[in-house]
């Protein structure tokens, strides 16, 4: 997926996966809004795994935790979570000043949205059935 000109560190992610990762198939499994500045934060667990992987990391990770925070977010719509909250398309363009975010999920959730910057707050490994 091209990266959108509106990641304050765009570094953690082209430094691995050469682009913003696509987060079809991942689940959401986390969705926070905080009236700071105001923020929604999610959390993800993708098996797209980088292209280039950290030398610390194990070789044999399953997953990668993914932890976004959209900066300036305004005009949310959020219907329908659920259980399993899989990524059936992950949308993500630049439209002037903002970025406009869509995900639609597998069980028909959706969650759509407009910030100002996006920042990657952590990226780690993980195991299946680790929390």
């Amino acid at each position: 997926m091209k990266m959108t000109s509106r990641v304050i560190n765009p570094k953690a992610l082209t430094s691995m996966y050469d682009d913003f990762p696509a987060l079809n198939g991942s689940e959401l499994t986390d969705v926070h809004v905080k009236r700071d500045e105001p923020r929604l934060s999610i959390k993800l667990i993708t098996k797209e795994k980088p292209k280039i992987s950290p030398h610390r990391w194990p070789k044999n990770y399953d997953v990668v935790y993914l932890e976004l925070s959209f900066i300036g977010m305004s005009g949310l719509l959020f219907d329908r979570w659920g259980i399993e909250n899989i990524v059936e398309r992950f949308e993500l363009e630049d439209v002037g000043e903002t970025a406009s975010v869509r995900f639609f999920l597998k069980n028909q959730a959706t969650l759509t949205f407009s910030c100002d910057w996006i920042r990657v707050e952590s990226i780690a490994y993980g195991f299946i059935g680790s929390p």
